[in-house]
């Protein structure tokens, strides 16, 4: 396992998600896994005792909040879509300038399970995990920026999806769990409820403000947070999709190689898997939008976003009724200009991965009109 701040490897890291995940939760993701690796023990052992130790904090933060977060209301969201290495990161850094937002804002996230009794002793130890920059992409990470609320949810929930990336092996049953309207109902039912007593506390935090949210999971989720949110809108980024699906695995060797707590699986059943996702996600988005008012989602297509995203933020203010654009403009250039250096990655591409590409994702080509063979 290494270290987000650093490539020596390393047998223990306080940054691992587990290490600020509900007790319970812990002991739920363990006993579903068939196999530990045996130098993941002294990271799982100081996970359980974190989880032990901020046990009370976490029951105080509950009966602190059980009746409060009954009368918040989760008013119109704002959901980011798009599959990992879309793009989603950079839309919702950028829409996150807008004050008018509330976020799943870095020390937050950390310390959800009991923000409102120790975030102020655990924001220098949290912060003091991550590095500048993310290691997947190397894009600014700060306590200033948003983080995805899968990452939250994980730490309420064991059977979410983000513990994927300490549980490689289990991919595909991790995965299963972003698709709700596929679960049995009771197990949904309960998920959703979670989920939504989540972003009331998000809510809550942030003053009561409309909240912009990203997680790629969602995606494949979109007709049943519509459902739960009817006046939501939905911003979806889409890009090449070699490109995603590359970008997409590089991630995964990344993360996993921090975090996993077994071996990884052989690298084509990792293609594999991801590619089917990806499939099975645009399946139930294009399945929606064929439906769905047109004022109730965007589509922005990545290679143009990224040479020039004003216009595009502009036209989705106006045709989603985001807020005053103008207002907000003056943010979203500051944070354009402090990426301006951003160099992306560069991937080879093998022919065997390509051709599985091509063979299982023709639908999203023509869709978006990329055509195959071209790679950007």
């Amino acid at each position: 396992m290494k270290d987000m701040n650093s490539n020596e490897e390393k047998l223990i890291t306080l940054s691992h998600p587990l290490c600020i995940t509900r007790f319970d939760i812990i002991l739920k993701l363990l006993m579903n896994e068939e196999h530990i690796d045996k130098k993941a023990i002294p990271q799982v052992l100081v996970s359980l005792w974190l989880g032990a130790v901020t046990a009370l904090p976490t029951m105080i933060e509950h009966v602190l909040c059980y009746n409060r977060l009954k009368k918040e209301e989760v008013t119109d969201p704002v959901f980011v879509m798009g599959h990992w290495r879309c793009g989603t990161t950079l839309v919702q850094h950028l829409l996150s300038r807008d004050k008018n937002f509330g976020t799943f804002f870095t020390v937050f996230n950390s310390t959800f399970n009991f923000y409102h009794v120790l975030h102020k002793l655990y924001r220098p130890l949290v912060l003091g995990q991550f590095s500048a920059t993310r290691p997947m992409d190397n894009m600014r990470f700060g306590e200033d920026l948003p983080m995805e609320d899968y990452i939250a949810f994980a730490k309420i929930e064991a059977e979410s999806l983000y513990p994927v990336n300490y549980f490689p092996q289990s991919f595909e049953r991790f995965m299963n769990n972003a698709y709700w309207q596929d679960l049995p109902s009771k197990k949904a039912q309960r998920i959703k409820k979670k989920y939504d007593n989540m972003l009331r506390k998000c809510a809550e935090v942030n003053g009561h403000k409309r909240l912009m949210l990203k997680s790629p999971d969602s995606t494949g989720r979109i007709s049943v947070l519509a459902e739960m949110y009817p006046g939501a809108k939905f911003v979806n980024i889409y890009r090449n999709p070699y490109t995603v699906i590359r970008s997409t695995l590089h991630m995964y060797d990344k993360v996993m190689d921090m975090w996993a707590m077994q071996e990884m699986p052989p690298r084509e059943q990792m293609e594999d898997w991801v590619i089917d996702n990806f499939k099975r996600m645009y399946e139930n988005y294009f399945a929606f939008i064929a439906k769905a008012p047109k004022d109730s989602y965007y589509e922005i297509r990545f290679e143009d976003f990224e040479k020039d995203p004003f216009p595009y933020l502009k036209e989705a203010y106006e045709k989603l009724d985001l807020g005053d654009y103008e207002a907000a403009k003056a943010g979203f250039e500051e944070y354009w200009k402090q990426e301006e250096n951003y160099k992306k990655n560069s991937f080879e591409y093998p022919e065997h991965l390509k051709k599985k590409i091509e063979d299982k994702l023709g639908f999203y080509f023509e869709h978006y009109g990329y055509k195959i063979g071209e790679i950007q």
